[in-house]
C-alpha cells in the first residue's frame, strides 16, 4: 500500500490549532484537485475541521501507479487517522464520490454522514470508460489536449468565466501519467 502520509492536504485547523467539534473531509473528482473546494472551505472553515485531499496523480499528491479505489479509500482512513480523526463527514464529488460509497461501506463506524454530488454507485457506463481511455492516450497531442480541456471546461464548470480561466492552465499542465487511469475500465 502507498504512504498515506505522501498524500498533499489542506488542514483548515492542523495539529495544535483549536479546531470546531466536526471534521469534514472533501474528495474531488477526477481531473480537479482539493483547489476545486476552495471556495466551500471559506464558507465552512469556522463550522467544521476540513481536510482536503488532494488524490493520487492530481495537485501535488504524486501517483502510486494504479490502485484500486479500495486501496485508495484504506489509504485515506488511514491519512484521518493519522491527523488524529475518528469519526468524520465525507463529501465526494463525481470520483471522490466512488471514493465515498466505498468509505461508507468499508468504514461505516467511522462516518457520521456521507455526501454525494454528482456521482454513481455503478460501474462507468462503455462510452464513459471509452472517453477516459481516448483522453489518456490522446492527452500528449497539444491540439488534441486543447481540444479535451476546451470541451471540458463547460461541462465540468459551466459559464464561470472565472473559474475556467482558473482551471484552464491546471488542466493544461496535467502529466497522463500522475493521474493513473491506465485502466480506465475499472473507474466503478
Amino acid at each position: 500500500m502507498a504512504n498515506p502520509q505522501s498524500i498533499y492536504d489542506t488542514d483548515t485547523h492542523p495539529a495544535g490549532a483549536a479546531a470546531p467539534a466536526e471534521t469534514l473531509l472533501l474528495l474531488h473528482g477526477f481531473f480537479m484537485d482539493g483547489r476545486m473546494f476552495r471556495h466551500q472551505v471559506e464558507a465552512f472553515k469556522n463550522r467544521f475541521r476540513i481536510i482536503v485531499p488532494d488524490l493520487r496523480g492530481f495537485g501535488q499528491t504524486p501517483s502510486a501507479g494504479v490502485m484500486s479505489l479500495e486501496a485508495q479509500v484504506d489509504e485515506l482512513v488511514e491519512l484521518m487517522t493519522s491527523l488524529g480523526i475518528e469519526r468524520f463527514h465525507v463529501d465526494g464529488m463525481s470520483m471522490g464520490g466512488y471514493l465515498a460509497l466505498r468509505m461508507a461501506k468499508r468504514y461505516a463506524d467511522r462516518l457520521q454522514s456521507l455526501i454525494l454530488i454528482a456521482t454513481q454507485s455503478n460501474r462507468d457506463n462503455p462510452e464513459t470508460v471509452k472517453n477516459f481511455t481516448q483522453l489518456r492516450n490522446n492527452w500528449p497531442h497539444p491540439m488534441v489536449r486543447k481540444m479535451i480541456v476546451e470541451g471540458l471546461l463547460p461541462v465540468i464548470i459551466g459559464d464561470n468565466r472565472a473559474e475556467k480561466d482558473f482551471w484552464r492552465p491546471i488542466w493544461f499542465a496535467h502529466d497522463r501519467q500522475r493521474y493513473g487511469c491506465d485502466d480506465c475500465s475499472r473507474r466503478a
